[in-house]
């Protein structure tokens, strides 16, 4: 966004700047300030003008991509999340029998030892990284466009906003950093798993952490057409009124150009 300001203020210093020069001489109405020279003068300003005219256009291109690509990356964003954060709150913590969840240690003859998970301990701690990625993504997003308006940044603290939560994720074993995004120990996570499902499945699930994403994502979608600021408040009123220096009046300043090159002739 500070590129496209930044080109937004370059382009209208130019456009006040040829506008001046153009229309100083507006009260004159002699045809005799169309000299040659006059002329020739105007057909310069006139090719600088087609020139601003055409970084406009650009502008305007590098906007609508920058607004195209944001529109595109929040909603995936959102719906990744979404999805994940609907899984997890009808997510079955508990397993289906007593020791679906298990642990196994194992030695190998030089010493090393290997941790290996049951099938069912696998499948939920997959569901619960998947939901944690998709929420560490989500917070990655309006972390990194907080500056793109007001509303992403309130957004940005409001999905960061897991700190608080902190002491209860370490628990079962995920770590808050100070964006608020996770970090899990798989290790203790799988134990936490094994020793007590129902505490992980408040904590993350229905009631619980899920139920936070949803209520995040819900009001991020409320506010999705507002997110990124339209091209006339980026902008502002200069880029507005520089539309005076295009389109039609680029055709009548030529017109005026060529009358005064017809006139010269006949002087």
């Amino acid at each position: 966004m500070a590129t496209i300001s930044s080109m937004a203020r370059n382009t209208y210093t130019a456009y006040k700047g040829l506008g001046s020069t153009i229309f100083s001489g507006a009260s004159d109405t002699k045809w005799s300030a169309y000299s040659s020279a006059s002329a020739n003068s105007s057909n310069a300003v006139l090719t600088g003008l087609m020139g601003i005219s055409s970084s406009k256009a650009e502008l305007l291109s590098t906007y609508n991509s920058a607004a195209k690509t944001f529109k595109t990356d929040f909603g995936s964003a959102m719906s990744a999340l979404k999805d994940s954060a609907a899984a997890m709150k009808n997510f079955s913590f508990a397993p289906a029998e007593k020791g679906d969840y298990a642990i196994t240690t194992k030695t190998a003859e030089d010493g090393t030892t290997t941790t290996e998970y049951s099938d069912s301990l696998k499948k939920t701690l997959g569901a619960i990284k998947d939901f944690i990625g998709d929420y560490n993504d989500a917070i990655g997003f309006f972390n990194e466009n907080a500056d793109v308006s007001a509303r992403v940044k309130n957004l940005a603290s409001a999905f960061g906003d897991t700190t608080y939560r902190a002491g209860t994720l370490s628990k079962i074993g995920i770590s808050v950093n100070n964006s608020g995004k996770m970090t899990i120990n798989e290790g203790k996570l799988a134990q936490a798993l094994v020793d007590n499902p129902g505490q992980v499945e408040t904590i993350l699930g229905k009631g619980g952490l899920a139920s936070k994403a949803e209520s995040n994502v819900s009001l991020a979608n409320s506010q999705s057409e507002q997110l990124f600021p339209s091209v006339s408040s980026t902008l502002g009123k200069d880029f507005k009124n520089s539309e005076m220096y295009t389109g039609q009046s680029l055709l009548r300043i030529s017109q005026y150009s060529s009358v005064g090159n017809f006139l010269s002739l006949l002087a």
